[in-house]
C-alpha cells in the first residue's frame, strides 16, 4: 500500500482500469455505478488505539479505503444517492493483515440524477477533486477525524 499512498496522505483514483494491484481486490461496482476510490494513509503510532479487538503493528499505518459509487435507490431509500463502502487495512501486532470493513455507512449522500458526475459527488463526501494531497485536505465527511486536536487531553484527576 505505500506505493498507493504515503503515509499523511491520501489519494483519489477516478478511473476504473487505472486501479493500482493492491487495490484490485476491493469490491467495485459496475462501471457505470463506480465514481472512485479514496485510499488513506495515517501517520504512525508508537502506541496506536486498537481497532476491531486487533493492535496494528507500531510504527506502521493504517489505511483508509473507501469506494465512491452511485446507487439508483433501493428499498426504504428510493431516490439516486451515493455511498461510500469503507474499510480499514493494517499489519497487526503479530503480523497479520487485516482488512475490517464496516457493515453499512450510517450515511448516504444527497440526491443525484443519474447523470452526476465526480464535480458534484466528491464535495458532498469531503472528498477534494485532485489525484492527491495531504490528510488536512479532508473532511470529516471523508472518513479523516484528526484525534490530536479533536480529544483534548483530560486534566489530571478527572
Amino acid at each position: 500500500m505505500n506505493d498507493v499512498v504515503q503515509p499523511g496522505h491520501y489519494s483519489l483514483f477516478t478511473d476504473k482500469t487505472a486501479i493500482p494491484t493492491p487495490l484490485a481486490d476491493c469490491a467495485y461496482p459496475a462501471s457505470e455505478n463506480f465514481y472512485g476510490v479514496l485510499a488513506v494513509a495515517s501517520l504512525s503510532s508508537q502506541n496506536p488505539p486498537t481497532i476491531g479487538g486487533v493492535r496494528p503493528k507500531a510504527g506502521e499505518p493504517v489505511y483508509s479505503v473507501n469506494v465512491i459509487r452511485f446507487d439508483p435507490g433501493h428499498r426504504g431509500r428510493d431516490d439516486p444517492h451515493s455511498n461510500v463502502d469503507r474499510s480499514l487495512w493494517f499489519r497487526g501486532e503479530n503480523g497479520q493483515a487485516y482488512r475490517l470493513s464496516f457493515d453499512e455507512h450510517p450515511v448516504h449522500f444527497r440526491r443525484l440524477s443519474a447523470d452526476t458526475g465526480l464535480e458534484v459527488v466528491l464535495p458532498h463526501v469531503g472528498v477534494p477533486n485532485r489525484p492527491s494531497g495531504p490528510l488536512s485536505d479532508l473532511s470529516t465527511g471523508a472518513g479523516w477525524q484528526n484525534f490530536s486536536t479533536s480529544f483534548p487531553p483530560k486534566p489530571m484527576g478527572s
